[in-house]
């Protein structure tokens, strides 16, 4: 597990570290080497997370099987080492184990397995509980750090729905295998119609969009206020538009054609090399030797150059992805 997760996460974050990102600033004019996580802060958070996370997780293995990891190696035979007090015990409660033994006590088992989802899917299915989650979690617990207004924690950027919402949500990942919640509909696991997830998501999103564009204009004296309901309101947006997308692409887009591989095997590429893709794009357009671009007061030049960076830094950076990835030792990592 740890072997996989450096080759996917380790590897990657260091060459953005020490490549990537000083590259970039140097296309971008600035003649000076400075090594920096980048876009990567998030691949060395998700290996703090996952060094966390295998602290804590146990592998139960019964006894006399065998444990396998993720890269396919198999361990040895889990010996039983039951002693004579064991055995002693079995024999004192031998009326009350008997009926196990025979099939002669049945177990709700569908009951079971519905409670033990249900238990589950009130982390994040359940609208009450998302949206406690929401202001207690992404949103109030995030405020003493938003105060000590640092601009970063660990090269984590700090804003609205960061920190305590990103440790909230990786650990609603183990949760969701655990449980199963993609293995079948989340629409059939909603505790209420999917169109009211819907009001909920564009009711916070035109929210923070009235309160962030007004916030300066018209709060006043009472703009501290405005800022605390802001933060609440955006953390519940952020549990609510996650769990809306994953509704949406479980139901529509939950298929697999060439156009979705190539994009798959690509994606990863793509967020690793997009500084240097997208700065030297920039670069080529303020250096188009026509008449009239490198005129900035120019109405048309920065939705042009908007469209132009836009439209070439996807045509270079995903072909040259998907390429990388088909390489021999890259393939492992992309």
């Amino acid at each position: 597990f740890q072997g996989t997760k450096r080759r996917q996460f380790l590897l990657p974050a260091l060459f953005v570290y020490f490549v990537v990102s000083p590259v970039a600033i140097i296309i971008s004019g600035n003649r000076t080497y400075f090594p920096n996580p980048g876009q990567a802060w998030f691949l060395f958070w998700l290996l703090l997370f996952n060094l966390v996370y295998i602290s804590f997780s146990t592998n139960d293995v019964p006894p006399g099987s065998t444990s396998a990891s993720r890269d396919g190696f198999t361990s040895a035979p889990v010996e039983d080492n039951h002693d004579n007090t064991t055995v002693g015990i079995l024999e004192q409660n031998e009326e009350l184990i008997e009926p196990l033994i025979h099939n002669e006590i049945d177990f709700p088992a569908e009951e079971m397995g519905a409670e033990a989802a249900a238990t589950g899917s009130i982390l994040i299915l359940s609208t009450r509980f998302r949206i406690s989650c929401g202001i207690g979690i992404c949103g109030l617990a995030l405020i003493p750090f938003l105060l000590l207004k640092l601009g970063g924690f660990a090269s984590m950027p700090l804003t609205i729905g960061s920190l305590t919402c990103d440790f909230f949500m990786f650990y609603l990942g183990p949760q969701a295998s655990k449980y199963g919640w993609f293995n079948k509909s989340l629409i059939e696991q909603l505790d209420v119609h999917p169109m009211i997830l819907v009001c909920f998501v564009a009711f916070e999103g035109i929210a923070m969009v009235a309160m962030g564009s007004n916030i300066d204009k018209r709060m006043g004296s009472n703009i501290d206020k405005w800022l605390l309901l802001l933060v609440i309101i955006a953390g519940m947006f952020c549990l609510d538009m996650s769990l809306l997308i994953l509704v949406v692409f479980q139901r529509w887009a939950n298929f697999e054609t060439n156009v979705t591989r190539f994009l798959a095997k690509g994606a990863y590429g793509v967020y690793l090399l997009h500084p240097i893709v997208v700065t030297g794009t920039t670069q080529l357009y303020l250096n188009v030797p026509i008449e009239g671009i490198n005129e900035r007061q120019s109405a048309y030049f920065y939705p042009l150059g908007f469209v132009f960076v836009a439209v070439v830094s996807h045509v270079i950076n995903w072909p040259l992805s998907y390429f990388l990835a088909q390489l021999p030792y890259l393939k492992i990592i992309l």
